[in-house]
């Protein structure tokens, strides 16, 4: 995406003209700062080199170089901490003016892009398929769990001369069968929020129901190979499947999220740009001093 001012300049709020205005002064006078800042630490580093010579010469006649530094010397070091206690408050305040830009102008694509809507929502809206995809992954959980408490029932109550099992490992096959149920729930809201987002991968679930089913009436040796096979297959499901499903989705929405948010910064120093070029070094400097006395005022 390629940021376009002339076609966007004129749909902007009043609000966001004296912000750019007011924004452009800021800058301005960072960088004065900044410059001011330099020269004041190159300054500080030939006093503190020649105190240094000094501190040495006096180290060697015993005497203190705290009452024997240069007054001028002194000064500039003060100088120099000034200027770096300056420097940091109106990058501070920079840093609040570029935030409110981003905010601003983040509201206005919103309204006029609806691609720039979607990629910067990405993330935020495959929140709501992750939901769906973990509370999945929940479900196929309980179903193992539910299994191994049945394959555990079914071991300890089984009738080998009958071949039948007990009434407690009967509910807890039905247990294991509501399991099934919970899991075909989300599935179909996992699917379905794929399809309401779009784009989103959808996904066909093991048929349990009917192996489950069919376990009580097998022999106990066959009985315990199809829960093996079947847990073996869930866990897989659940691990590799589901897990893998959602990693290259969330890249993808965190690459489509980052492109949003390079377009914002683009767009910001385009504009940004332009009021420079709208403004005069004199108007700067005379707006500045009332923009950093609303700024700092309580």
């Amino acid at each position: 995406m390629e940021p376009s001012l002339e076609k966007s300049r004129p749909s902007f709020s009043q609000m966001l003209r004296v912000r750019l205005i007011e924004d452009a002064c800021v800058r301005a006078h960072v960088a004065q700062v900044r410059a001011e800042l330099e020269t004041a630490r190159a300054e500080a580093k030939q006093a503190r080199r020649g105190a240094g010579l000094l501190t040495r010469l006096l180290a060697k006649l015993g005497r203190d170089l705290d009452t024997h530094l240069p007054a001028g010397a002194a000064a500039i070091i003060t100088r120099e901490n000034e200027r770096l206690r300056q420097y940091h408050e109106v990058a501070q305040l920079l840093q609040r003016y570029t935030d409110d830009l981003n905010t601003l102008l983040t509201m206005h694509l919103h309204e006029t892009m609806p691609e720039f809507h979607k990629y910067s929502v990405a993330r935020k809206s495959l929140a709501e398929w992750e939901s769906a995809v973990n509370a999945l992954r929940a479900a196929v959980r309980g179903l193992l769990k539910a299994l191994g408490q049945a394959r555990g029932s079914v071991t300890s109550g089984y009738n080998k001369s009958k071949h039948t099992i007990s009434d407690t490992a009967q509910e807890a096959f039905q247990k294991a069968l509501e399991a099934v149920r919970s899991v075909e729930a989300r599935l179909k809201q996992m699917n379905a929020k794929a399809r309401e987002l779009g784009g989103l991968p959808e996904v066909a679930m093991i048929p349990c129901e009917p192996t489950i089913r069919s376990l009580p009436g097998l022999e106990i040796g066959a009985m315990q190979k199809e829960f093996d096979r079947l847990t073996a297959e869930l866990e897989e499901f659940e691990t590799k499947r589901l897990a893998n499903l959602m990693e290259p989705e969330v890249q993808a929405a965190g690459l489509r999220e980052a492109q949003a948010n390079e377009y914002v910064r683009l767009y910001r120093e385009q504009l940004r740009a332009f009021s420079d070029r709208q403004m005069k070094p004199i108007e700067m400097a005379r707006a500045i001093p009332g923009i950093l006395a609303r700024q700092t005022r309580p």
